[in-house]
């Protein structure tokens, strides 16, 4: 599984001028200076998408937000160290981060995320997520909820080759193509394992 999550610095606050460690640096990636009167600060790896502007502007509009976004490196090892040194110096130029499932796993227990359990990961919001993937990644030590997962997806898609061979299955590259042949597959026995598509597709 392949994720990405945003989250909150537990040593910022929205727009915050407190502690500027780390200010200059961090703004030297940025797709536009942090002057006037923003109120939220995102460092997204997204923008460089042909839709993130749109997408910037349905957010500011629903939101009342202004956003003010600082572009994050695209080389996830470049980013992580980058994020690292706002989060461990208190840099309050940024307030939310996104970040992988890699980092998750390295910041959850640091103590330098903002636990969202009762603001934006309430008990009703939990229930669209994956139960297992709020767990795993992103709860950390102490029961809080760090994150906010922003989407998901396969890194990888295992198949039965035997099995796709003897049903004379070619490929199965699409969803369309996928569900066109589960008429070919065997009915499943105990040596077969289950495949989930999303929340509505299992065999």
């Amino acid at each position: 599984m392949l994720g990405t999550t945003l989250v909150t610095s537990l040593l910022v606050g929205c727009g915050g001028s407190a502690n500027q460690a780390g200010t200059a640096s961090a703004n030297k990636s940025s797709t536009s200076s942090k002057t006037g009167n923003y109120y939220l600060t995102l460092y997204s790896i997204n923008t460089t998408d042909s839709d993130f502007e749109s997408w910037l502007k349905n957010v500011e509009s629903a939101t009342g937000l202004k956003i003010n976004v600082i572009a994050a490196p695209t080389d996830s090892d470049t980013r992580q160290q980058k994020i690292t040194t706002i989060l461990s110096t208190g840099d309050s130029s940024v307030d939310i981060l996104e970040i992988n499932d890699e980092m998750s796993a390295s910041f959850k227990n640091s103590g330098w995320l903002e636990g969202l359990n009762d603001t934006v990961m309430t008990d009703d919001i939990r229930g669209e997520f994956a139960k297992g993937y709020l767990e795993q990644m992103i709860t950390n030590k102490d029961g809080n909820i760090i994150g906010v997962p922003g989407y998901a997806g396969y890194l990888a898609f295992w198949v039965n080759q035997k099995i796709m061979d003897e049903t004379g299955i070619k490929s199965l590259d699409t969803k369309r193509r996928f569900l066109r042949n589960i008429s070919k597959l065997p009915q499943r026995t105990d040596d077969m394992a289950m495949v989930v598509l999303g929340k509505n597709i299992c065999i």
